[in-house]
């Protein structure tokens, strides 16, 4: 029988994140009550969470977000991102791993903002650790290997110890015994210097959970009672349940069954008193194996289905394997074969996804390559000391040489040479000036000229004189990636009718910016000269006339977008879309994305004619036009695109605002999402209210 794998990880990543407190909850309760400042008050909504989190999980998580209300009206971010941590701990320590990982981006963000290198070094442990929950052990060395670079040694040695804790139970989770222990020691030095005893009884219980898995059941049993007894003295209902499962264990290893059996049910009954469903599965793994040593085939049949239920629904595979081997041996045992090959089954699919030899080879290739980071720089810094004492020795050789060395005829050639060096260099220069200016002025030059032609193109687009007597609310979010741009928006009336384009053209830049100039141009043509009034053939009639004059060589140059016209007083809008649909949130608050034609403004697969849709709105609808810019760009805590479902989701979030708040907030979501990375495109959004 194996010991669980949870409880020394979950301690370190779960602890709280505040010393516990002997105040009393009506105490702190009365104090919100009184006037102090903010951050105090922040402080106390943390302290009553300390005092309820392990006994009364609900309670805290109510308290968590009180506390998340307040700091966020009192905009005080740090605080903001501690108590996202505090809810990121309660929804980790009862397996919610994507609630928990939530709550830690929303964190992260906080912590980078406020570039708070010690926060972010929490928090990749912290991620490390969830990550290591959903086993996947490659994702979570990394993040652990990212928490000890960035953690200040000096003042962050907790942190640093964490990570080590992390690391080791990662290689005792592959069975690597010695890389285990090497981490576990490195994790224990540092917290005998800091004398915290959860962190040491968290130590305590690595060691004895270790040997314990070795075989060495006595010796691990001395260190698990250790852990047993602080976490009684802390009333430390979380970390006491797996100590008492590896404890159990660990009095099988003795036949000391009755006494291991009792470890069991107690583990069972803390565990199921705070739905902890993982700790619950390997209570009831521990049980169901204990009554198949004692021939109890049936019960341990009860048991392990019900621990594997809850494995699965924990997404804990470690666990998983425990259940389906305790199946297949009761089902061996009572003859039932074709149900045992099942669980076999089940049990080494479980197992090879926890021992794949892609996880031991990515675990030792992070190792090795953090080793020898850490190795290059300290060669780098004796290089560099070598390197300094080197300059000292020859500068001094030079001195003296140089005292030895005035006689006349020595100094008068190094004079006449120094005047031959100094006559090339000074050429030289005089050369590199010339040159410099060369480049400067053409610089000038070019830049001019695009700056004049970005005059150009927003002579081209829509004027807000125009947009103002046809459209009652609007806002125009146009944010080009270089001076000028590929994304365009223009407007027309013509024959009673309001024409609005918001389209992309190939590339962005000076090239996006001469397609674009050509797109509008053929636009007006088609609408002002020729006098079609269909927006489908409006956008076959730039198609063609782009095929005849860019096409011709195979490029497809051309264009997205969407073109609309607009009804004002039926509140009717007929429009074509080329690719990029356009987005109707109603006044209710109901998203109808509109439907577009799956193809370009230009040389594509498809050749048939753009459709013509048309959409009645009520007043108080916001219709957005946008080109692909914003949904496409990089950033986030993960450096991933925003993506159309989260920018429908920001639409739908600001619809209800003025318009002009509306285009702050987006503005706003742009910059705080983009971070330090650059901009990838063109941006354009416009909203109109019907």
């Amino acid at each position: 029988m194996n010991p669980t794998r949870t409880f020394l990880l979950l301690f370190l990543f779960f602890a709280p994140l505040l010393p516990a407190q002997n105040s009393k909850a009506d105490s702190l309760r009365a104090q919100l009550k009184t006037s102090m400042p903010d951050t105090d008050k922040a402080n106390v909504y943390r302290k009553l969470f300390t005092l309820s989190w392990r006994k009364d999980p609900v309670k805290a998580e109510a308290v968590a977000k009180e506390g998340l209300a307040f700091v966020r009206s009192k905009k005080l971010r740090k605080e903001e991102a501690q108590i996202l941590g505090d809810l990121a701990a309660m929804k980790g320590m009862t397996g919610r791993t994507d609630e928990s990982l939530g709550y830690l981006e929303q964190a992260f963000v906080i912590r980078r903002i406020l570039k708070d290198s010690s926060g972010m070094a929490t928090l990749y442990i912290n991620f490390g650790n969830v990550y290591n929950i959903r086993s996947e052990p490659s994702r979570a060395i990394e993040m652990y290997l990212k928490g000890i670079d960035m953690a200040p040694k000096k003042t962050d040695a907790d942190v640093v110890a964490k990570g080590y804790n992390n690391i080791c139970m990662i290689y005792f989770g592959q069975n690597d015994w010695k890389n285990a222990l090497d981490y576990c020691e490195k994790a224990l030095a540092i917290r005998r210097r800091l004398g915290d005893r959860e962190d040491l009884l968290s130590s305590w219980g690595n060691l004895g959970e270790i040997l314990n898995s070795m075989g060495k059941h006595r010796e691990g049993l001395v260190f698990l009672d250790s852990a047993i007894a602080v976490a009684r003295e802390l009333n430390d209902v979380y970390h006491l349940a797996p100590l008492l499962n590896n404890k159990g264990s660990a009095l099988l290893g003795l036949n000391r069954t009755d006494e291991g059996e009792k470890a069991f049910r107690e583990a069972l009954a803390l565990n199921e008193s705070f739905d902890d469903q993982q700790g619950v599965s390997v209570s009831l793994s521990n049980l169901g194996a204990l009554a198949n040593t004692r021939g109890q085939n049936d019960s341990a049949i009860a048991w392990c289905t019900r621990g594997l239920e809850l494995a699965k629904a924990a997404d804990a595979v470690y666990e998983q394997q425990q259940c389906y081997w305790c199946l297949y041996e009761a089902s061996m045992a009572r003859g039932d074969y074709k149900q045992a090959i099942d669980y076999h089954l089940g049990y080494t699919e479980s197992k090879d996804s926890i021992l794949s030899e892609k996880n031991t080879k990515e675990l030792t290739a992070k190792d090795l390559r953090y080793q020898f980071d850490q190795k290059q720089k300290e060669e780098q810094l004796k290089t560099e000391e070598e390197a300094k004492r080197q300059r000292l020795v020859r500068n001094a050789l030079i001195a003296g040489l140089a005292l030895l060395l005035l006689l006349a005829i020595t100094i008068f050639a190094g004079y006449r040479q120094k005047q031959r060096s100094n006559t090339i260099i000074s050429a030289q220069k005089q050369e590199m000036e010339v040159q410099k200016h060369i480049v400067e002025e053409k610089n000038r030059e070019i830049l001019d000229s695009i700056n004049y032609a970005r005059r150009i193109q927003y002579t081209l687009l829509a004027h807000d004189a125009l947009l103002k007597e046809q459209l009652d609310e609007y806002f125009v979010l146009f944010r080009p990636k270089d001076i000028v741009s590929g994304d365009f928006y223009w407007a027309t009336r013509q024959g009673g009718k309001f024409y609005l384009a918001v389209c992309d053209s190939t590339g962005h830049g000076v090239p996006g910016a001469f397609m674009s100039l050509l797109n509008i141009s053929f636009l007006n043509e088609a609408i002002t000269e020729k006098n079609i009034g269909s927006t489908g053939e409006i956008l076959d009639h730039v198609r063609k006339r782009l095929l005849d004059s860019v096409s011709k060589d195979g490029a497809s140059d051309g264009m997205d977008g969407v073109l609309c016209s607009i009804d004002s007083s039926s509140r009717q809008i007929s429009y074509a879309a080329a690719y990029n649909a356009p987005l109707l949130i109603k006044k209710t608050g109901a998203i109808q994305e509109l439907p577009a034609d799956k193809m370009p403004v230009g040389k594509g697969i498809h050749t048939h004619s753009f459709s013509r849709y048309t959409v009645d709105t009520e007043k108080g609808d916001m219709l957005y036009l946008f080109t692909d810019g914003f949904a496409d760009q990089f950033g986030g805590p993960k450096g991933k695109k925003f993506k159309y479902k989260q920018l429908y989701e920001l639409l739908l979030s600001v619809s209800g605002l003025p318009v002009e708040q509306q285009k702050k907030q987006l503005e706003e979501v742009f910059e705080n999402w983009r971070g330090n990375l650059e901009q990838v495109d063109d941006v354009l959004i416009i909203g109109l209210r019907t």
